[in-house]
C-alpha cells in the first residue's frame, strides 16, 4: 500500500511551511540581488539569501510542530529555486515585493507537490522490489 498524504494537520503544515519560506526567500532574494548584473551571475547570491532564509526558517519555526524531513527538504528546495527565480526575475524586468511573494509561495507549492510525486514513485518502486524479492 502506497501512502500518498500525511494526515490533514501535517499536510496544510507541509502546504504553510514551504509557501511562507519560498515567499520569504523571494523577498530576500529580492532585496540582497542587484539589479545590474547579469541572469547568471544574479542566481547565485539570490539562491543562498534563499537558502539562508529556508535554513534559519524551517528548523526555528515550522519543525517542532511539523517534522523536521517532511518540512526541511520541501523548503529548502522551494526556497532555493524561489530565490534562483528572484534573481532572473529582476534582471530581466522590474519586479516588485508583492510579485515576488506571491512568485515565491507558488514556488514553495509547487517543490511540495513534486517532493509529493517524488515519494510516491520512490514507494511505489520499492513495492515492486520487495515483491520481486518475495516471490
Amino acid at each position: 500500500m502506497v501512502k500518498v498524504l500525511p494526515k490533514p494537520y501535517f499536510l496544510f503544515g507541509d502546504c504553510l511551511s514551504v509557501m511562507i519560506t519560498g515567499a520569504l526567500a523571494c523577498i530576500v532574494a529580492l532585496a540582497v540581488t542587484p539589479s545590474g548584473w547579469p541572469m547568471i551571475l544574479a542566481m547565485i547570491p539570490a539562491m543562498l539569501s534563499g537558502m539562508i532564509v529556508a535554513l534559519i526558517l524551517a528548523p526555528l519555526v515550522f519543525v517542532r510542530y511539523f517534522g523536521a524531513m517532511e518540512v526541511m527538504v520541501p523548503s529548502m528546495l522551494g526556497a532555493m529555486l524561489a530565490g534562483m527565480w528572484a534573481g532572473m526575475k529582476l534582471t530581466m524586468s522590474g519586479a516588485g515585493y508583492t510579485h515576488a511573494a506571491i512568485d515565491g509561495a507558488l514556488i514553495g507549492a509547487a517543490s511540495l507537490v513534486f517532493c509529493y510525486l517524488f515519494n510516491m514513485l520512490t514507494q511505489v518502486r520499492d513495492t515492486k522490489v520487495q515483491h520481486e524479492r518475495s516471490d
